[in-house]
């Protein structure tokens, strides 16, 4: 984040990512003046990543594990953009290729819980912004990781 810059935050959560029933919307007043959303995982995306978190708390994960969780998470821009679409889903296969990574190389079953769970979030942002972007017909809104906004330099262990 830019320093010196304001920021109008908004956190969706709960319904109001509930892509499924079309209820996600964002208002005029939000598509001009908010610069940084935090998304919660779309409606039922949590409960199904902790299925696969469950599954596979002794063995691998794999990409095709997600299929469904994909498939809910990117059917509002099918409906903006298939173009859009295609590269927000090459986008979430790339973070889905490191967490399968990161996920083999932990021993930690609580961290790779939240490895997994944790892909709700950034899936929802990415989708969401790529969502605003095209109602808004610019590209002004960016999916960022939680851990992005955290000053680490003042964090202490």
């Amino acid at each position: 984040m830019a320093a010196g810059t304001n920021y109008n935050i908004k956190k969706y959560g709960g319904e109001s990512v509930d892509n499924t029933r079309g209820a996600f919307a964002m208002q005029d007043s939000d598509r001009s003046s908010t610069r940084l959303a935090v998304v919660s995982a779309f409606s039922g995306v949590t409960n199904k990543l902790f299925g696969i978190a469950a599954g596979h708390s002794k063995k691998k994960i794999s990409p095709v594990d997600f299929a469904a969780v994909i498939d809910q998470s990117l059917a509002l821009l099918r409906n903006d953009s298939h173009e859009v679409s295609l590269k927000v889903e090459h986008a979430i296969a790339q973070m889905l290729e490191q967490t399968v990574a990161s996920h083999a190389a932990c021993t930690d079953s609580l961290i790779q819980e939240d490895m997994i769970v944790g892909l709700g979030e950034r899936i929802s942002a990415l989708v969401v912004a790529s969502h605003w972007n095209i109602m808004g017909g610019r590209d002004e809104f960016v999916a960022v990781d939680l851990a992005d906004l955290v000053d680490r330099s003042t964090l202490s262990v």
